[in-house]
């Protein structure tokens, strides 16, 4: 009987279909005995009567019949799982093959405990219908697909259509000889084209058909120089590594790659830009000794090792770098700067000013005599202090401005200038606050922040 305050005994909500009471529903009754319900149904009226028999053994056997379609759906569906794996792992499949969504599919693997088909299950290939009711491009946006064998498709086909018997267009069957739609792909292709349009991608393609076009677009027309540096070397034990530019740029390719471009691509062998590498030693670490003569193990090689073992390689090419060609692409270098881009720089507390306007000319483009260091409203003068001694540590943010005094110059000439006088003083406890010229006020300020 139904608890509450009624006017009248209700006992149809405890009851199944049959009209009889379901194992579920026990909890919510009450047993009485014959004399109490006579009482109460004489006062508040009511019903139905329901007794001791009014079981409903049809949901007792239904709920039987449910564990069993568990079991054997948990079952089914951990042999489909495997195939699952194997599909998305690219693993090679036998037999007659069809299409599904690889991003649905993968949901259906992450999904745990599942003991019946649900919802989830509709529409495995919903995402690869095209409105034209064919295989959509899978160039389209979340039409990425995968292959799965026809013993996983009739599964999970079977199941969705248990969910939605009524969802077709979510079930459509794609085998793997199934051509993507035409219209589709002629639609993709032009929004393709027309996009690269814009960016400027096929602006060059039509005169591209021979490699000495690409050699001409890369020299200066008045000068016959290149338009470009070339990308930048580092010489470390003994090995030479080529940095890859962020936006394009040069690349460096062996002699007999160039032999095989040309004649792939109809170029002209004498007709190309030659380099030569120079190793570039002027500047030593003599904190660790030379390492020709000291053993290091790879397990206790720190990263100022590191440093210390790398040198720079200085490309020389042949023709030169025109350095009046005024829309030269490296002149977005130095336009980085001014459109307050920012770069985060590796030092330490004993690295020099001048290092760290080297670091500043590598990474902007500005020659260090135009560098106009700043921390806050303070203005960082001199070279051959370090960072420390002028009260600048790791985490701090600086800002630099081209003074444009000095003429713009190549960095290699810096570095390759025989006249370079390193300073070579005595370090013992250079980059420390001991060897600092900073206040003791500005210490404990410095501390207290």
């Amino acid at each position: 009987m139904c608890r509450g305050q009624l006017k009248t005994i209700d006992n149809t909500s405890i009851q199944c279909l049959h009209g009889k009471v379901p194992v579920s529903k026990t909890n919510y009754m009450k047993r009485l005995s014959a004399e109490a319900w006579t009482a109460l149904t004489s006062k508040y009226d009511g019903g139905p009567t329901l007794a001791k028999g009014d079981y409903c053994i049809d949901c007792i056997f239904e709920m039987g019949r449910n564990v069993v379609r568990a079991h054997i759906y948990r079952d089914q569906r951990s042999l489909m799982k495997e195939l699952a794996e194997a599909a998305l792992a690219g693993e090679p499949l036998d037999g007659k093959l069809y299409y599904i969504s690889k991003s649905w599919l993968q949901q259906w693997l992450r999904r745990k405990n599942i003991d019946l088909p649900c919802d989830a299950d509709s529409g495995p290939t919903a995402s690869l219908r095209c409105p034209h009711g064919e295989l959509m491009p899978e160039l389209a946006p979340g039409a990425k697909r995968v292959l799965v064998p026809e013993s996983l498709w009739d599964f999970i086909h079977q199941t969705a259509m248990t969910v939605k018997p009524d969802d077709s267009m979510g079930c459509s069957a794609f085998p793997s000889d199934a051509e993507p739609c035409v219209l589709c792909s002629v639609e993709l292709t032009e929004a393709a084209s027309s996009e690269d349009n814009l960016s400027g991608k096929n602006a060059y393609s039509a005169d591209l058909d021979t490699l000495n076009a690409v050699v001409d677009m890369l020299l200066c027309e008045k000068h016959c120089k290149l338009l470009e540096r070339p990308p930048e070397l580092v010489w470390k034990r003994e090995l030479i590594f080529q940095k890859s530019a962020a936006t394009g740029g040069l690349t460096l390719i062996a002699e007999d790659d160039w032999r095989l471009l040309c004649e792939d691509w109809g170029g002209t062998e004498s007709k190309c830009i030659s380099a030569s590498i120079e190793i570039d030693n002027a500047v030593e670490d003599n904190t660790i000794g030379s390492y020709k003569e000291m053993p290091i193990s790879e397990e206790h090689m720190s990263d100022e090792v590191n440093v210390s073992l790398s040198r720079r390689a200085i490309v020389k090419t042949s023709p030169q770098v025109c350095e009046e060609y005024p829309s030269r692409r490296t002149s977005k270098r130095s336009k980085k700067a001014t459109y307050g881009n920012s770069v985060n720089l590796n030092v330490s507390g004993s690295t020099s000013i001048y290092q760290l306007k080297m670091m500043i000319w590598e990474s902007f483009g500005v020659v260090k005599e135009n560098q106009v260091l700043h921390k806050g409203p303070k203005i960082i003068d001199g070279e051959t202090a370090c960072l420390a001694d002028v009260n600048i540590f790791p985490g701090d943010i600086l800002w630099v401005t081209d003074s444009k005094i000095h003429e713009n110059r190549d960095i290699a000439d810096e570095l390759l200038d025989p006249n370079l006088d390193v300073q070579k003083a005595e370090e013992g406890f250079r980059g420390t606050l001991l060897a600092s010229t900073i206040s003791s006020q500005a210490i404990s300020e410095a501390c207290s922040n």
